[in-house]
């Protein structure tokens, strides 16, 4: 029974990635990857029920950092970047410039 359950978690990931590449939104990017991770983190939990507790502080650990750490600083780090429409003169043209990163 937790072969279905990991299965299905597995395939809501797998949707969540078509999700993103419909979406051109980098915050709904940063959700999604957020929502990959979140799910990623907790499959262990569906796949060995008798774990250890140094497994459950590291598995929760990787639910923290995958879910709530990286996005987040990834949200701030958007959230500071000056948003003028026009490429940083950083390191001269860039292939992200012509990829319409800008």
């Amino acid at each position: 029974m937790t072969l279905y359950t990991v299965d299905t978690l597995l395939s809501l990931v797998l949707l969540s990635v078509l999700f993103a590449f419909g979406s051109s939104r980098v915050p709904a990017l940063i959700k999604v990857m957020a929502f990959q991770g979140i799910v990623v983190s907790i499959i262990p939990f569906f796949i060995t029920p008798d774990m250890e507790t140094g497994a459950v502080i590291f598995t929760l650990a990787t639910l923290v950092i995958r879910g709530a750490v990286i996005p987040l600083s990834l949200h701030i780090a958007i959230k500071k970047w000056p948003s003028s429409g026009r490429c940083p003169r950083l390191w001269g043209t860039m292939p992200l410039c012509s990829a319409g990163w800008a």
